[in-house]
């Protein structure tokens, strides 16, 4: 009996030697329950600590290595002067929703008054965190969320297919944590968004009366009837998935992982809706629109059937050298490069030429208005372009093949790998522009996704993605230069004629000749589609990724400014933004994506054409950028009066001079840093910036008009740069 008595004790023993060398690094800290008013916690690591308070369900991450506290909520949220309505409980919410009721009207509530004053909450401890499910109003909704501590960052989770809501109510949008990320007035920092290249908003800079900043990430969805053209033909996209903010000596940037298709990156400037600058990430569940046929309206909404994707932010912290953007953009960086999506490569310098094949317009044929091409560029006078910029000193150049393929031309959605014969010229073929060793030879496809009613008779009423109503979507163009619609409507396919039509262009492609396809909406453009088979933004993303991910292993992809989920399948980058959209909230324009990218792949500007010459090189300089322009062998006057006018000043012999001047002058700049990365950005007085490479070099940007000494003892004239090479 004794010795039966001591071997389980020793069993005990060794059970519980077992439970404790597999206890994980970010073991949770549990033993108190969950509840009372102060702030418990729940999981700690040698980087963190995160507490909740049970009675508020709000958190709190101490960065231990700064010491830092970051709230989920704002603390004495009742005495900010500025504050009023519904913001003032915002303020203290972990979720803000926007619903519509079974009436047909919309309602904005949020977890502090609609649940947590009720008490109408479960709290669970988890390993790492915690679990909360709120029901709100009653239970008409119950939405859970989960916060979890890692030794990296925090997680943040919305579980879509747990989310429940009595019959016809309606979920429209979760906005997450709106006042985590944010700054008090008076706090010294700013905000980052991913506008363009990416922009900072100051904490002290005056907002009031400034409107709030809210962008789609990866673009305008057309499936929104509110959606204007101008946010269709957005040249300065959020393509990065991200947001951040910098308070005093410590910062944090938000990663969204999951949900990032449906999600938009919304800001507010300190005296707006409170004494508080802040940043936070929306999504848009379920779809809606105001429908009018003769004098009556409805609201028609989006089946609650419809699988979502689920809803994941993860947050990560930076302190003292590390807590500003260009820590941000380190730490993404690192991040893409452990997914595999970025890797590390010598770069070397090239310029890029965009050339145009043709442009599609209209003619007169025995009286009636017929589609017709007019050629700019042909095989051979892409040959004769390339010979002259070989005279002009421009070597290993990049040309950008646009606007020549045959369906394209025609008003319809690509679907093969073929040239419009009246675009071959000289006894030169396409396959031979393909093959040459003079330069890279891009030829790249647009409009894949969109059609002119009038070049597809048969599919015409088959093929169309559709809004809730059934209707078929269709947008016009907008004019660069005039900001105005022009030409025929453009059609969207739905997601059956995406599927085929990707199928078959990419399959042509992988046959075709040519070592590299370039790609333009196909890596940059995501909406929705309600027609027979609904299609999220979320299963568009996945379909495309898909086929990328098959072609890139037979080509090598040139993508045009592509969204995030598509980086990793492309060689190289054109027409990277090296600039904002300039909404008022934005103070300052950074480099991010120029940081995040360079070392890693070669990326080119948009176009210079219209650029102030004065400052083209330094903002080359400043972005790491290599240099493009857009031309063509044409007059200029065969674009006049067209539905292409946007493309004056497309002389190739005035832009080949252009890009010679500019080409020879960043080629010096760059050969000196030896395909060292950019490392960081930084502001080292008013309108001077330095650039800091990983060899130590580092180029001196100024804009001011005035000059400026290094802490080295050089000047910098206005208007210059100097390039202060490493220690050797």
């Amino acid at each position: 009996m004794k010795n039966r008595t001591v071997l389980k004790c020793l069993a005990v023993f060794v059970c519980m030697l077992g439970v404790i060398f597999s206890l994980p690094v970010t073991a949770s800290v549990a033993t108190e329950p969950l509840e009372g008013e102060d702030f418990v916690k729940v999981s700690q690591n040698s980087h963190f600590e995160l507490y909740v308070r049970p009675s508020t369900t709000e958190f709190m991450v101490k960065n231990l290595e700064d010491s830092s506290e970051w709230f989920s909520c704002i603390q004495n949220a009742q005495d900010d002067p500025y504050v009023g309505g519904i913001h003032k409980t915002e303020m203290q919410s972990l979720l803000s929703v926007v619903y519509y009721d079974s009436e047909g009207v919309m309602n904005t509530i949020n977890s502090y008054a609609s649940s947590v004053l009720n008490g109408d909450f479960v709290l669970e401890r988890l390993k790492n965190g915690y679990r909360v499910t709120y029901s709100f109003d009653d239970g008409i909704l119950k939405i859970p969320l989960e916060v979890t501590l890692s030794k990296d960052g925090l997680s943040v989770d919305v579980f879509t297919s747990e989310l429940k809501s009595d019959e016809g109510y309606s979920i429209s949008e979760i906005s997450v944590m709106p006042f985590f990320a944010s700054g008090a007035e008076g706090e010294s920092g700013y905000i980052f968004v991913p506008d363009g290249c990416g922009g900072l908003i100051s904490f002290d800079e005056d907002k009031t009366g400034i409107e709030e900043y809210s962008r789609r990430i990866y673009g305008a969805d057309i499936t929104n009837n509110s959606t204007q053209l101008s946010e269709i033909n957005d040249r300065f996209p959020l393509t990065l998935p991200v947001f951040g903010i910098k308070r005093e000596n410590s910062a944090m940037m938000c990663v969204i992982s999951e949900g990032d298709s449906m999600a938009s990156v919304n800001a507010y400037g300190a005296k707006n809706i409170s004494a508080q600058n802040n940043v936070y990430a929306s999504f848009a569940l379920y779809s809606n629109m105001e429908y009018t046929f003769s004098s009556n309206s409805v609201m028609i909404f989006e089946k609650n059937s419809v699988k979502l994707c689920d809803i994941s932010e993860k947050y990560y912290f930076l302190s003292r050298d590390d807590a500003d953007y260009s820590g941000m953009a380190s730490k993404l960086k690192e991040l893409m490069i452990e997914s595999g999506t970025l890797s590390k490569k010598e770069i070397e310098p090239a310029p890029y030429i965009t050339l145009y094949g043709g442009i599609k317009t209209k003619s007169s044929f025995l009286g009636i208005l017929v589609d017709s091409v007019i050629p700019l560029t042909t095989t051979g006078q892409v040959k004769e372009i390339t010979d002259s910029a070989k005279e002009n000193g421009i070597d290993s150049s990049i040309v950008n093949y646009v606007s020549w393929n045959l369906f394209e031309l025609k008003g319809k959605s690509p679907t093969a790998f073929k040239i419009n014969k009246k675009l071959v010229s000289g006894g030169i073929s396409f396959k031979e522009l393909m093959k040459s060793e003079d330069f890279t030879f891009v030829p790249t496809v647009s409009d894949v996704f969109s059609y002119t009613k009038a070049g597809n008779i048969i599919s015409k009423f088959s093929s169309p993605a559709s809004d809730i109503a059934g209707t078929a979507l269709y947008k016009k163009k907008l004019s660069e230069t005039t900001l105005q619609e022009y030409g025929e409507r453009w059609f969207f396919l739905n997601k059956k004629y995406i599927i085929k039509n990707l199928n078959k262009l990419f399959g042509s492609a992988a046959e075709s000749d040519s070592d590299y396809v370039g790609l333009s909406d196909v890596s940059s453009m995501l909406y929705e589609d309600f027609s027979k088979d609904t299609m999220k933004r979320y299963q568009m993303k996945d379909i495309v990724t898909e086929r990328l991910a098959d072609l890139s292993k037979e080509k090598k992809l040139v993508l045009d400014n592509p969204n995030y989920y598509a980086l990793g399948y492309a060689q190289q980058l054109i027409n990277i933004p090296m600039k904002t959209s300039g909404h008022l909230l934005i103070d300052k324009e950074v480099p991010f994506l120029q940081l995040v990218l360079n070392g890693c792949i070669r990326y080119a500007s948009q176009p210079l054409n219209y650029e102030n010459q004065s400052d083209i090189v330094l903002k080359l300089l400043e972005t790491g950028s290599m240099p493009h322009v857009f031309m063509y062998y044409a007059d200029e006057s065969s674009v006049k009066n067209t539905e292409y006018s946007h493309l004056g000043s497309g002389d190739y012999k005035k832009n080949l001079k252009l890009l010679s001047n500019i080409y020879s002058e960043l080629l010096e700049v760059y050969s000196r840093i030896d395909n060292a990365g950019m490392i960081m950005h930084k502001a080292v007085a008013d309108d001077v910036y330095a650039v800091c490479y990983e060899n130590g070099a580092v180029i001196y940007i100024n804009y001011s008009a005035d000059s400026f000494v290094t802490p080295s003892g050089n000047s910098v004239a206005a208007g210059e740069y100097l390039l202060e090479e490493a220690m050797r």
